[in-house]
């Protein structure tokens, strides 16, 4: 009877664990979503941004990066793609919503809610189809 105590003791938290536990990791697995964007060339641009005033941030590539992405690169935040890829340096800093320029290896863009990409936790990258 004192060993059927013991063991209830003992059974009952480690059963209420696999109650709880298996459930809540086989909901996390089914929910993850990569944020990555799926292209030919795709370069995570890295913080720190530098902020352009406006509007506008800067990002930086290598030169090996920038060799591989053709004029043509998207700027995706997360999965999205921001609005316009060939806008002017000015509008990107003074008119957002999305708006990207590059030169050679440096990436002007802007996030398309205003937000700063330093603190906003959205990924950013530039992307070849």
């Amino acid at each position: 009877m004192e060993e059927d105590r013991a063991t209830m003791k003992i059974a009952k938290p480690v059963v209420i664990i696999f109650l709880v536990y298996f459930p809540l990791a086989l909901l996390a697995r089914a929910t993850y979503v990569d944020s990555t964007p799926s292209g030919r060339v795709v370069v995570q641009l890295l913080r720190p941004y530098l902020s352009l005033a406006g509007y506008g941030w800067r990002a930086s590539l290598s030169d090996v990066e920038s060799l591989h992405l053709a004029s043509g690169a998207v700027i995706f935040e997360d999965r999205v793609p921001l609005a316009d890829p060939r806008a002017s340096y000015d509008d990107v800093r003074a008119l957002g919503h999305g708006r990207s320029h590059r030169e050679g290896t440096i990436i002007m863009f802007s996030t398309s809610d205003g937000s700063d990409p330093n603190r906003n936790g959205k990924k950013y990258f530039a992307v070849v189809q």
